[in-house]
């Protein structure tokens, strides 16, 4: 169950030759909707780092200029270095596209991984209801 929504509507920047939204623009969506949720629980600050590992989209409908899209987000795991996350993407209440996404916490002046702090687990996992531990 997804608890975090954001907003958000198609700009004439996204649409491509074929009048829809360009694949590579819903990797943009699914960033903003995950800045979003990580602010609305006051984790989006330099001391919280991470990067991208990976990113997977199946694309089920396409989008067009002007179409109103609710992103909603979710944590569905923390590893011991990295969070995936979860993403469905709707326009007119309709399911356009679903997504993940791993990131790993990083540490830059050490150039290395690290472990996610106990403090950003214990926060999403307050917030998701529910044990966040992979498996």
């Amino acid at each position: 169950m997804f608890k975090f929504k954001h907003p958000l509507e198609v700009r004439f920047r996204d649409i491509d030759a074929f009048h829809h939204v360009n694949n590579a623009v819903y990797l943009t969506y699914l960033e903003q909707a995950r800045v979003m949720y990580l602010r609305n629980l006051e984790l989006f600050a330099p001391s919280h780092t991470m990067i991208l590992a990976r990113s997977e989209v199946d694309y089920r409908k396409a989008v067009f200029l002007g179409d109103a899209l609710e992103v909603w987000a979710r944590v569905a795991t923390i590893g011991n270095k990295s969070l995936e996350f979860q993403y469905e993407i709707y326009a007119n209440n309709v399911l356009c596209a679903s997504a993940s996404s791993v990131h790993v916490w990083y540490d830059f002046e050490a150039n290395q991984s690290q472990p996610v702090p106990l403090e950003v687990r214990r926060t999403l996992e307050e917030f998701e209801k529910r044990s966040l531990t992979a498996a």
